[in-house]
């Protein structure tokens, strides 16, 4: 099995992004331990969410879906694995944000018992993004600027609808189809959020993110075999660029 197949097995991409965020928004309090368990968690709920997402939400499976449907025995092990060591990390954590976290999986939960219904797709994205936006500034709560929560949010749902669009047209002569469906306000939205919100954190610096929405419409004009994951890769640079910056300066 080639380090690709693990990268998608594990969702080890989502989980770069995932660091990414909480570098940035932990800074001088980040720790090891902590981006440990946060990516256990991470790879755990992406494998359920794909799964779920075969079953019930998904118009088309990718191969991000189909890779786990002929391996049931290597998929309970790795559930059973991730699983047990999100609750050893839960466990750990400070009452308060054991609290939220429950909060947030109660929620999840309705996120995807929603997944069945068809008129859910469209705006399944937006929750998504404010579940991700939830847990990622829960630790620094509440003493993390709201302008970066509206980042984070903007620039995760902008990551989520361009994700969605390349999922359901992944051939380049279909790009005017792409700019026609309805998920096309949410891209707008996300970058024009994405943009005010970076300039108005970090300035000049802010930009970095204006290079990853760029870097994402190229990849919705020219998406490969690998597109998600060059699409994680591209959501992940703007706040490891940033998080360098503000924790050498």
């Amino acid at each position: 099995m080639s380090l690709w197949f693990w990268i998608r097995w594990f969702g080890l991409d989502t989980v770069l992004a995932v660091s990414s965020v909480h570098l940035l928004v932990m800074q001088s309090q980040w720790s090891f331990s902590t981006a440990v368990g946060l990516g256990i968690v991470t790879s755990f709920f992406y494998m359920c969410d794909r799964l779920v997402d075969m079953t019930w939400g998904h118009e088309v499976a990718s191969n991000r879906h189909l890779i786990y449907r002929a391996r049931p025995l290597l998929l309970s092990a790795s559930l059973l694995m991730l699983g047990s060591g999100a609750v050893m990390f839960w466990v750990v954590l400070p009452s308060d944000v054991q609290w939220s976290l429950v909060m947030v999986f109660l929620i999840f939960l309705c996120h995807v018992g929603c997944l069945f219904f068809p008129w859910y797709q469209q705006g399944k994205d937006v929750v998504v993004s404010l579940i991700f936006t939830w847990v990622m500034v829960v630790f620094q709560w509440p003493e993390v600027d709201p302008r970066l929560v509206g980042l984070i949010f903007c620039y995760t749902l902008f990551n989520l609808r361009i994700h969605a669009m390349i999922d359901r047209y992944k051939s380049s002569d279909k790009v005017g189809r792409r700019l026609n469906t309805g998920g096309w306000w949410g891209v707008l939205g996300g970058m024009g959020g994405v943009l005010w919100f970076g300039v108005q954190c970090y300035g000049g610096l802010g930009l970095a993110f204006g290079v990853g929405v760029g870097c994402h419409l190229v990849l919705l004009r020219w998406p490969g075999y690998h597109w998600f994951e060059w699409g994680e890769l591209c959501y992940a640079i703007p706040f490891f660029i940033v998080a360098s910056k503000k924790i050498l300066a």
